[in-house]
Parts: C-alpha cells; sequence; structure tokens
C-alpha cells in the first residue's frame, strides 16, 4: 500500500506536469525546432534535490510539439545536480536501472553531487542543455548563492532552449524573475496555480505554486 507521502508527491507530479504544458503553450516553438534537428534532447535539473520529478520533465521533453520526439530514434539525456549527498544518494538509488532504450527513445539519467554554482566547471555537463528546471528555488534562501546560479544557468542554456522554475512563495517568485533577468534572461510567460498543496499555512507554503518559462535574450 502507498504511503501518504508517495500518493501526495504521485499527485504532485501529475499536477506539474500540467503545469508545464500550461506554462510553455505557445512558447516553446524555437525549441521544438531546435530539438527536431538534434538527435538528442539535454535536461539539465539545478539544486534536483531527491529529483522526484525526473520522469516528469522527461516524459515533458519528449512529447514537445505536434510530433513528439519519440516519433524517431531519440535520446533524452537527464542530469540532475544538487550540493546535499543525501538527497543526489536518493535519487540514485530511486532511479538506478531506469535509464532505457526502446524501439523509439532512450533514456541515459544520472546524478551528480556537486555545486551548481560551478556547472562551467563540471566536465560531466558538456554541452548546453536544451531545458534547464529549478524545481522550488530558494532565493529567499541565500540570494547571492542563487545568482551565481542563475548566471550558471543562463550561460549553459542552448539559444533556443527554455529555463522553468517553480516557486513556493509569491514574493520569492517575483524576486527569482528579475534575478533571472538580469543573468540575461527574458521571460516568456509566468502562471500562478490556484490548487497548489499547502504544506504551511503558517508561512503560505504550497507546491509549486508559480511557474515561469524563460529563454536567452538574443540580439
Amino acid at each position: 500500500m502507498a504511503s501518504d507521502f508517495a500518493k501526495r508527491t504521485t499527485a504532485d507530479l501529475h499536477k506539474l506536469q500540467e503545469l508545464l504544458r500550461e506554462a510553455s503553450d505557445g512558447q516553446v516553438a524555437s525549441l521544438q525546432r531546435s530539438l527536431a534537428e538534434k538527435d538528442e534532447a539535454r535536461i539539465l535539473n539545478l539544486a534536483c534535490g531527491a529529483s522526484h520529478e525526473t520522469e516528469t520533465l522527461i516524459d515533458f521533453v519528449s512529447k514537445l510539439g505536434e510530433d513528439p520526439l519519440t516519433d524517431d530514434l531519440r535520446k533524452v539525456r537527464f542530469r540532475g545536480i544538487d550540493i546535499r549527498a543525501r538527497e543526489i544518494a536518493d535519487a540514485q538509488l530511486r532511479f538506478a536501472g531506469k535509464g532505457k532504450s526502446s524501439d523509439t527513445l532512450e533514456t541515459d539519467i544520472g546524478f551528480l553531487h556537486d555545486d551548481a554554482t560551478k556547472l562551467d566547471q563540471l566536465s560531466e555537463l558538456e554541452g548546453e542543455a536544451d531545458l534547464i528546471f529549478l524545481r522550488h528555488q530558494n532565493y529567499w534562501h541565500g540570494d547571492r548563492i542563487w545568482d551565481e546560479i542563475f548566471e550558471q544557468a543562463a550561460a549553459k542554456l542552448d539559444e533556443d532552449g527554455r529555463l522553468m522554475i517553480t516557486s513556493y512563495f509569491d514574493r520569492e517568485h517575483a524576486q527569482a524573475i528579475e534575478a533571472l533577468e538580469k543573468a540575461g534572461l527574458k521571460l516568456r510567460k509566468s502562471i500562478t496555480n490556484d490548487d497548489s498543496r499547502v504544506v504551511n499555512a503558517r508561512i503560505q507554503k504550497t507546491i509549486d505554486r508559480h511557474v515561469a518559462i524563460f529563454e536567452k535574450v538574443k540580439g
């Protein structure tokens, strides 16, 4: 029998999938065209913790556009990174062996116990990412560090890629948007999840309260 935590997590991920689609609606045309010319889609999940959303993100990217990537043999390369060893160990255990090949899609899933403020120094993350994701960014908890993470993420993002964040709090979401714009990204769309699950009513902390999607500033 599934635990209450597992049930809540599953429900949260179903909702997250809906939110990703809503936030990206009409905002990913250049990414779709870019992926159509590639053999591999690259996802980078920063400050990923235990990365419960791994399969949700892979599914989201593999189904972008009218013709899903799985129409032809495609590969999705997923990398999660977090400085917290316990959470990364949890992610590695949960997703061990989940990378797979089929007639339509190959998935390569890996996790790094490392510092997201030093992406440019990590040889394991060579190349740019098509989708960079930060779930429940904690900008209020050390804005200088998050400024560095955002700057590294902006530099790592493909020219036609997209960066997406979710936030627990209203004010923190606004702060993160401002910081990401200063890092060289352009806000395409921000949505509010009015059905977000409350985890701490006293401080109004709710799961995936906001979702925003960004692209690189061009020209």
